[in-house]
């Protein structure tokens, strides 16, 4: 019997469990049925459990791909392959573009002006066609707003409704990037400093001392190679070692000075740094070295220069007077008596003008020779300047004292061989005794120079003891004492000038103010008559505290006429910078006189250092404060302490003429003005050499980098009205 069913039989869709308790989806469709005359109802049930699982699957990819569509924050946009012309953008794209989904779908990416560099998407388009899709290519592309910003986009080709199209992926990437290239551009910033700097970097390993890294001045330091160094710990390098527990310490301070260490080097010898370890975390640390040998070496020279003799290489005054505050101590602890003998070669002038000061020099070195070979190894033979020397004698009493000065006179007998000549010489000595004729060496010395003026007086040749009753030369200085303290009342004062020039060019740029006194009856008097005087009473202040209200004056009057005036500079004795109020006074000058502090320079001389005190200090710095210039006059001379010369607040450093005068002959004057220069420069000072008088010492100088000088090669020392034509 054939049966046909009816196409339009009722639809239906049910979940019917199966035997086994499964659950299918099925699809039936029941109704009436007619066939050979008879009418039936028929069920036709379809399983369409696997159709509905892959509908579901689908409903379900569509949704999530909508979701991550509409929700990145990536720009995801749909085109066409042919023509780029945009099907779809999702929010990402109206958010980094500036562009609506209107304004974008319908236009290409060349129509919105996307492309900010046209090469970009020519690169773009040759990657897609040669590999088939593009991955994470920078580009830079341009918003609605103009601005340019940077993308990274991946391409790829895909079929939508059997057409060909291109799906683009991009994200705004601007600030990573610029954040790499700063971090590239820090990185070899720190790179070229580590590469590049003066200073030896090494890398540590906290824990076991191992360099791990080491820049190209650690290899000039160390004389070895970064690679060699890598091998080797920082004891295999450093004599002094840092403790491993101060590498191996997690609670270090962030930077640790280790003071100065030596660097073995393998090919012999070492040189010296200042190192200082940095930790960088608890597994690394930077050693950072400053190479200082030169400067050591330089600093050894000018300290033995501050307390020896550079000529005799005898002890000079500074170190005198600390072994003689120490002897004094332990002879009065222990009631002894000690001896101060001031010597001076008899005619020593007239040897330096008739063979010249080499040979001068040459007698004197040989004198120290002998005068060290007559005492015992408890005594100080010292040479204070010129031809003048003193012994200090502890635990010697009067007998010592004259037997040790007649060894002296007799050794003294005997002729000097100087340079192919035959001299002979004798020598005075005056002697003083602790206690019988000072408390302290200050007295003992005057006292014994007062002994040696009488034995001058006398004939020379021979010694004398200090006797109270010595006056003459006391009596001499009173009277010249007398005559100063009328002549300051009395107008008979007068400032010479004598002009500071730039070696470079001779350009005048600054002058020395120097004080003579006029006498009504002996005419213009030398300084070196006076001054002495003035500076064993109250006198030198008063001197001093004249010669800066007449140089302040004499500046106003050279500003008033029009004139350029350079920086004046006036000698102040160590007492001066002792005063309280001095700050005041010479900031009362400067502002009755209206006058830049500039203008102003006050010459400290080396004995000033000797007597620094706090309120000496404070003193300076207060000046400095003001804006004076302060120089230390006649460096060199055996004075100053280096110590002294880092804490003050100095400006400018003088070389004194005693090492200009021979330069040309003597190498020894060159190295040690060469050394001057150096230091002075190290500490930031202007460098003036005193006592300039040929061109052959000038250009030395000037070689050397002396910056300034004065002398009668440019100019001697005139009055006010003479001095007019160096500033015109």
């Amino acid at each position: 019997m054939q049966l046909a069913l009816s196409a339009d039989l009722p639809e239906r869709e049910f979940k019917h469990r199966l035997a086994s308790g499964e659950v299918r989806n099925v699809q039936v469709y029941n109704g009436p049925v007619k066939g050979g005359g008879l009418s039936f109802l028929c069920w036709v049930v379809i399983d369409i459990t696997e159709r509905k699982q892959a509908e579901r699957q689908l409903r379900q990819s569509e949704e999530k791909f909508t979701k991550i569509f509409q929700t990145t924050p990536n720009v995801v946009v749909i085109s066409r392959m042919t023509d780029a012309v945009l099907l779809e953008v999702n929010p990402g794209f109206e958010a980094v573009t500036g562009y609506s989904r209107m304004e974008a779908i319908g236009h290409s990416t060349l129509e919105l002006g996307l492309w900010a560099e046209p090469a970009d998407r020519e690169r773009m388009v040759a990657d897609l066609h040669l590999y088939g899709q593009v991955l994470y290519q920078l580009f830079n592309f341009r918003r609605k707003d103009g601005t340019v910003r940077i993308g990274q986009m991946s391409v790829r080709p895909i079929t939508l409704n059997d057409e060909s199209c291109v799906l683009f992926v991009m994200q705004d990437v601007t600030e990573s990037q610029q954040s790499e290239r700063e971090l590239r551009a820090s990185e070899e910033r720190y790179r070229l400093l580590f590469e590049r700097s003066h200073d030896a970097i090494f890398v540590i390993d906290r824990q076991s001392g191992r360099y791990l890294a080491a820049n190209r001045a650690a290899e000039e330091l160390t004389g070895r190679t970064a690679a060699d160094l890598v091998q080797l710990t920082v004891a295999d390098v450093v004599t002094t070692e840092p403790s491993q527990r101060l590498l191996g310490n997690e609670e270090m301070p962030e930077r640790l000075p280790l003071g100065e260490v030596r660097y073995r080097r393998p090919a012999g010898g070492s040189r010296t740094a200042l190192l200082s370890l940095v930790p960088v975390n608890d597994a690394i640390m930077f050693g950072i070295a400053q190479d200082i040998t030169e400067i050591k070496v330089a600093r050894q020279r000018i300290e033995h220069l501050a307390y020896y003799d550079v000529l005799t290489g005898l002890p000079n005054r500074a170190l005198l007077a600390q072994r003689a505050e120490w002897a004094l101590a332990l002879a009065m602890r222990h009631g002894q008596e000690l001896a101060v003998l001031f010597l001076d070669v008899d005619h020593f002038k007239e040897v330096n003008d008739a063979l010249g000061h080499s040979e001068g020099d040459a007698l004197l070195a040989e004198v120290a020779v002998r005068l060290r070979a007559l005492v015992r190894a408890a005594d100080m033979v010292c040479r204070i300047g010129g031809d003048e020397f003193v012994l200090l004698l502890p635990d010697t009493a009067q007998q010592g004292a004259l037997q040790v000065a007649d060894k002296v006179l007799a050794a003294f007998r005997e002729p000097y061989k100087v340079t192919g000549h035959v001299l002979n010489v004798s020598v005075s000595i005056g002697i003083a005794l602790y206690p019988r004729d000072g408390a302290d060496f200050n007295d003992l010395l005057k006292n014994a120079d007062t002994a040696l003026y009488r034995v001058k007086q006398q004939g020379r040749n021979a010694c004398l003891s200090y006797d109270r009753e010595m006056n003459a030369a006391t009596l001499e200085r009173l009277m010249v004492e007398r005559d100063l303290r009328q002549a300051i009342g009395a107008g008979q004062l007068r400032a010479y000038y004598q002009p500071k020039v730039r070696l470079s060019d001779r350009t005048v740029i600054g002058a020395e103010a120097l004080v003579r006194w006029q006498h009504p009856e002996r005419g213009l008097v030398p300084p070196g008559q006076f001054i002495p005087v003035a500076e064993t009473s109250d006198l030198i202040v008063e001197l001093g505290d004249w010669m800066l209200e007449e140089v302040c004056r004499q500046i106003a009057d050279w500003q008033a006429r029009g004139w350029v005036v350079p920086t004046v500079s006036v000698n102040l004795a160590a007492r001066h910078f002792r005063l309280p109020k001095l700050v005041e006074r010479v900031g009362s000058l400067l502002q009755a006189y209206g006058l830049a502090p500039r203008l102003l320079e006050l010459e400290i001389t080396e004995s000033t250092l000797l007597e620094v005190s706090s309120q000496t200090t404070e003193t300076l710095r207060a000046l400095e404060q003001l804006g004076v210039g302060l120089a230390l006059d006649d460096f060199g001379t055996g004075y100053s302490s280096l110590s002294y010369l880092k804490r003050l607040p100095l400006t400018a450093l003088k070389i004194d003429q005693s090492f200009v005068r021979d330069l040309v002959a003597d190498s020894d004057d060159r190295t040690l003005a060469a050394t001057i220069v150096t230091l002075g420069h190290y500490m930031d000072l202007v460098v003036v050499a005193e006592g300039v008088e040929t061109e052959e010492q000038r250009s030395i100088l000037f070689e050397q980098g002396c910056d300034l000088a004065q002398g009668y090669l440019f100019g001697r020392p005139v009055p006010a009205s003479e001095f007019i034509g160096w500033l015109t």
